[in-house]
């Protein structure tokens, strides 16, 4: 089992400047402790207010799992200390959203809030200087994560690589940045999916494009693949079926004099959308659930097990928030969900509200979904409930 994931909610700005060391920000995280130099919280108090943060990822490693577990590891530490996520705090934030859309950002559906609009993937995304700050912030840190994995690779020898999809909700803004082909779709209005990330794959005619003119090598083998040729006569070729990760060192361009394995970039593609009251399920999920379900197949079955546990759970007292304005998230692969089918293990720590247990039963489910479907890679579903969703907090 090579994939990992992180769930930091909530998510702290560190008042320390981006620097060394891989700490957390915060909140829980299911991913490898970082160290102890976790960085100091951003306080929230009446002359500075805070808008709610959550920060979930999921890494896809391949070759090893080192180059998954590091990135798990550090980047939600790096990202924490970067600079110009202090600008989405507090009175600087308040200002940045009300130029953008107007006084009314109170998540109620008024001026500037459309739940039917689709989200858009690309790069960039800003009309008020928030989207640019977040978005070089997040590169940052992938650029950053990876040249730490290329670094232990060339002293190790190691040849791991990872996928890596981070979601990051400022707000109503909710942020995506990917490296590969694990996915992300958001369930709108009416349950319709919505697809916020573009699968970063060689067969992709700009992926191939963008290769090809870095130097590198495609060919259909089985399917379509960045093909590296070690200069070493002692090593064989490898194929990689993704344009963009973190690590993977012969697709840098760095196997030596004579190899060819140049165009794989750790550069992600990053995403912003602004949520709306309709929005109530974000799926994260790697390519092992998207090789046998569609994003719509994927949102009917999170959003009918999330009903139905809530159904359920508010039927017999349960309460309701995890607390003011927080994300329920929980995540699933499909290494635990087997252990639980043998009775192994219990499912983790118990879910502390009822948007929580419905979150973990809608990651189980899409998990037992991709199996039963017989889906032959690894598979992690993490599925983030908002906390405006089925009567929980209004206040987005």
């Amino acid at each position: 089992m090579e994939d990992r994931h992180v769930v930091v909610s909530p998510f702290h700005v560190a008042d320390a400047p981006f620097g060394g060391g891989g700490g957390g920000g915060g909140g829980e995280d299911d991913g490898e402790d970082g160290g102890d130099d976790t960085p100091p919280e951003t306080a929230t108090t009446a002359t500075n207010p805070q808008p709610h943060r959550d920060y979930c990822a999921i890494f896809d490693g391949h070759s090893g799992a080192d180059a998954a577990e590091h990135a798990a590891a550090r980047l939600h530490g790096l990202l924490a200390r970067d600079p110009a996520l202090r600008l989405c705090q507090g009175s600087v934030a308040a200002a940045m959203w009300e130029a953008a859309v107007g006084p009314d950002d109170d998540g109620d559906g008024g001026d500037g809030d459309d739940p039917s609009a689709s989200p858009s993937p690309q790069p960039g995304v800003d009309s008020d200087g928030l989207g640019a700050a977040v978005t070089a912030a997040l590169r940052a840190c992938f650029h950053a994560v990876d040249a730490e994995i290329l670094a232990r690779a060339r002293s190790s020898g190691g040849r791991e690589g990872a996928t890596a999809l981070v979601a990051l909700r400022l707000g109503r803004d909710l942020f995506t940045a990917h490296a590969g082909d694990a996915r992300a779709v958001l369930r709108r209005a009416g349950g319709v999916a919505h697809r916020l990330t573009i699968d970063h794959k060689p067969g992709d005619p700009g992926e191939r494009a963008r290769v090809l003119a870095a130097g590198g090598r495609v060919e259909h083998l089985g399917c379509w693949r960045v093909v590296a040729i070690p200069a070493d006569p002692r090593r064989l070729p490898a194929g990689l079926a993704i344009s963009r990760s973190l690590g993977d060192l012969d697709f840098k361009g760095e196997g030596g004099p004579g190899s060819t394995g140049a165009g794989v970039t750790a550069d992600p593609t990053v995403g912003r959308v602004r949520l709306g009251p309709a929005d109530d399920v974000l799926i994260l999920a790697s390519d092992g659930l998207w090789d046998v379900l569609t994003d719509q197949q994927a949102c009917d079955i999170a959003g009918e097990t999330i009903a139905r546990v809530v159904a359920e759970r508010r039927g017999g007292g349960a309460g309701d928030a995890a607390g003011a304005g927080t994300v329920a998230v929980a995540a699933v692969a499909a290494a635990e969900f087997e252990l639980e089918l043998d009775g192994k293990d219990e499912g983790g720590d118990r879910p502390r509200c009822v948007l929580e247990a419905a979150a973990a039963s809608a990651a189980r489910a899409l998990v037992a979904a991709a199996l039963a479907r017989r889906s032959m890679d690894n598979i992690t579903a993490l599925c983030a409930v908002m906390p405006w969703a089925h009567g929980g907090v209004e206040s987005i």
